[in-house]
């Protein structure tokens, strides 16, 4: 269009008449123009994926603990990676959590009932004899989920305290 408009200027034959439908030619080609550009140079969104959600069965990859006396002496440290030892969480969609965990050279069984926090941040577990247990989420995706949590004891009549801190690493 604009090779055209320039030859015609040039030339100087039917500079108006023709000036002017290519003019108008030209307005229509930069709308269009205009108008492809911006349909494919925006960002396109990302594809909504849905939240990921820890029901199934998940292998337990890997434990971390920390134990601290009286809130700030750190008594214990430890960190055990199990490489598939068969360990497994089974968040089932009725709510009920199946615990299959290696315990020495046997497995232990355990159900638990859970629920979890509408923006997946936390897990409470409920164990038989009604007490809870707040994991928090630390992570979550389709194939890795961190869980937190935190319990303070007292530990003997002088009111010594041993606070818990278990980081848990699954994987599917």
């Amino acid at each position: 269009m604009w090779a055209a408009l320039f030859i015609i200027v040039k030339t100087g034959s039917k500079w108006h008449s023709f000036c002017q439908i290519s003019v108008m030619k030209t307005k229509s080609a930069i709308a269009i123009l205009l108008i492809t550009a911006l349909l494919f140079s925006c960002k396109k969104d990302k594809e909504v994926q849905a939240n990921p959600s820890i029901k199934g069965v998940w292998n337990l990859e890997k434990e971390k603990y920390t134990t601290l006396r009286n809130g700030n002496s750190v008594i214990q440290n430890d960190s055990i990676t199990y490489n598939g030892t068969g360990s497994t969480f089974n968040f089932n969609n009725d709510g009920k959590l199946y615990i299959k965990q290696l315990d020495g050279s046997t497995f232990v069984y355990d159900t638990v009932r859970y629920s979890v926090a509408s923006d997946n941040s936390f897990i409470t577990l409920t164990f038989a004899d009604g007490s809870t247990s707040n994991q928090q989420v630390l992570e979550l995706s389709s194939n890795r989920a961190v869980l937190y949590f935190t319990e303070t004891a007292t530990i003997n009549t002088a009111g010594e305290t041993e606070t818990y801190k278990v980081w848990t690493t699954l994987i599917k």
